[in-house]
């Protein structure tokens, strides 16, 4: 991963970016009762499976991570209260059959096992009809098998950082999926069956290389978070619009030279990152954000920003606003006219000394970066 672009990212828009790592949410358990992360996490955390198979009535955590281990026993089919098992950071290449008798088992980390046979990883664990989140994390994985598919009860999957170009049709099946992690591989696009995804609510792919959107996109309904950043993006679809359920929409990083009209419609977007792409302009439309309280347009020195503020003036929720790296002289008197403006960052902006002191007069309740 790349630490030094997570920085500049902070640094210039605000923002924290982190490896996002699945963990357990409520569940529903086949007794009816739900186990969630506070529950599970309230138990003792075994640390060795011979300790864990002393008291398998009360072994529900499991962990071993960076054991060295090439294989996991098949002791561990006598676990058959385990709710979350983690194996991070080991050599395993194959999961022993007997996985399939951990019948409660909610949540498991295979991530950073680089030799590890998917296919045969993915057929192992389709048994456990209560499993909701699978970390494949950063395992050199460069296909996805078909056979992805058959893990129907997924609400979380990590794919990220690995050398993936494609996604198989069969994610498709994977409905019950509400977070699909695939930030750091190399896709070009997306299959038209991820529009079957009807119940995601957070998508994310950063630092990969797309070059569009497919219309399908639209199509998923429930979305809140949709991290397109760091790709090869030089438009989006007019479907985006019909995510209106949006809050959060990262776009940073592209060769965006336009947003579509149909931005407007997002009526619950509060975050919109658009920093470094080639934006000569904003519709209109972007006045309807009636929510939107954190915006950043840095590095877009080819904007005309006379019309941005004039359009920005409608964002009565606007607060936080990051114009780094735009090459401003001066900003329009315009920029008075946002009041709530609580955060406006002017790094790297050959601003003069008195152009700096007539914005802090422009907006003296603002805390101002310059």
């Amino acid at each position: 991963m790349n630490f030094s672009f997570l920085i500049r990212v902070a640094a210039i828009f605000g923002m924290l970016v982190l490896v996002s790592v699945p963990s357990i949410i409520g569940q529903t358990s086949p007794q009816g009762t739900v186990t969630d992360s506070i529950a599970i996490l309230s138990q003792k955390e075994y640390t060795s499976l011979d300790e864990a198979v002393k008291e398998p009535h009360k072994a529900y955590n499991l962990n071993l991570k960076d054991k060295q281990l090439t294989a996991l026993p098949a002791e561990i089919g006598q676990l058959t209260k385990l709710r979350v098992l983690t194996l991070w950071s080991n050599n395993l290449r194959t999961l022993p059959t007997e996985m399939s008798l951990l019948t409660e088992l909610q949540s498991i980390d295979v991530s950073s096992n680089p030799e590890l046979d998917i296919a045969g990883t993915t057929v192992v664990l389709a048994s456990l009809k209560n499993l909701h989140s699978l970390n494949l994390w950063n395992n050199n994985i460069a296909n996805v098998p078909p056979e992805i598919g058959r893990l129907m009860a997924l609400k979380i999957l990590n794919l990220s950082s690995n050398k993936l170009t494609l996604l198989p049709p069969e994610i498709g099946n994977l409905t019950a999926l509400e977070e699909l992690y695939l930030s750091s591989n190399r896709l070009g696009k997306l299959p038209p069956e991820i529009a079957k995804l009807n119940h995601l609510q957070a998508l994310n792919l950063w630092n990969n290389q797309l070059v569009a959107l497919p219309p399908e996109i639209g199509l998923l309904l429930n979305s809140q978070t949709l991290d397109v950043s760091n790709n090869l993006l030089t438009n989006l679809p007019s479907e985006i619009g019909k995510l209106t359920n949006l809050t959060t929409l990262n776009l940073t990083s592209n060769k965006l030279e336009a947003l579509p009209v149909e931005i407007g419609n997002l009526k619950n977007l509060q975050t919109l990152y658009v920093g470094e792409n080639k934006l000569m302009s904003l519709p209109t439309e972007i006045g309807k954000l009636g929510k939107l309280h954190t915006l950043a347009l840095s590095s877009n020195p080819k904007l005309n920003f006379g019309e941005v503020f004039t359009l920005l003036s409608q964002l009565s929720a606007l607060e936080k606003l990051f114009l780094v790296g735009n090459r401003l002289e001066k900003l329009p008197d315009s920029i008075g006219k946002l009041i709530g403006l609580k955060v406006l960052v002017l790094n790297e902006n050959p601003l003069s000394a008195e152009e700096r002191e007539r914005i802090k007069k422009l907006l003296p309740h603002c805390e101002i970066k310059f």
